[in-house]
């Protein structure tokens, strides 16, 4: 719909009532479900009372507002810190007369939350370590794979730096990029070269693909 002064945007009301406004009278639209702003209306009118906002709770549930529906749980708490289903519903267990959520419960029994599951510190480490490890390895992978790309190009200059780069590896966290380039690929002679520069790195990981 277009007017003197530019287009004319149609508003639906909470009521079910519509109002004209000048597109240049606006400054920025928002896009948001209808029970999204009933919520907003209901919330500034709703009692500030456990029954009200636990009425308001169940009305947010029902209309799949799940952040609205935990605002007013939280609400419930500050009228009635010890209010057991509301408790309940927010994820918290008693523990020793304190209530506590489930994070901080298996806290406090040793536990820490990794990728949506709970280990223990130990495990933790472990993992932590694990990962660090797996990374040193990814990185090693990507460069052999380029230093044989370039030993495999028909540049002299290319193949000459790329076996120096092989020749010259003696990082253990090298060995399980190595060991697989040894077993597929194809040329004896980098087969040959791999098997070499495995030999030269020292510890315990070069000893399983040499195995």
């Amino acid at each position: 719909m277009a007017s003197g002064s530019g287009e004319v945007r149609i508003i639906e009301t909470l009521t079910g009532g519509k109002i004209a406004v000048d597109s240049q009278q606006i400054e920025f639209i928002t896009n948001r479900p209808l029970s999204v702003e009933e919520y907003e209306s209901r919330s500034k009118s709703v009692s500030d009372t456990v029954e009200a906002h636990l009425e308001l709770a169940d009305w947010c549930s029902e209309n799949h507002l799940t952040s609205q529906r935990h605002a007013e749980l939280e609400k419930v708490l500050l009228l009635d810190p010890d209010h057991a289903k509301t408790r309940a519903a927010l994820g918290y267990t008693q523990r020793d007369g304190e209530w506590m959520t489930r994070d901080e419960l298996m806290q406090k029994n040793g536990y820490v939350k990794y990728k949506g599951r709970y280990v223990s510190t130990a495990e933790l480490e472990l993992l932590e370590k694990n990962e660090a490890e797996l990374a040193e390895e990814r990185k090693w992978a990507k460069k052999i794979k380029l230093w044989l790309t370039f030993m495999n190009s028909n540049n002299a200059q290319l193949q000459q730096e790329g076996l120096k780069n092989i020749q010259a590896i003696n990082d253990p966290f090298a060995v399980a990029a190595l060991a697989r380039q040894m077993g597929k690929h194809e040329n004896y002679l980098i087969r040959s070269l791999l098997v070499t520069t495995l030999s030269q790195i020292t510890g315990d990981k070069p000893l399983r693909p040499l195995a």
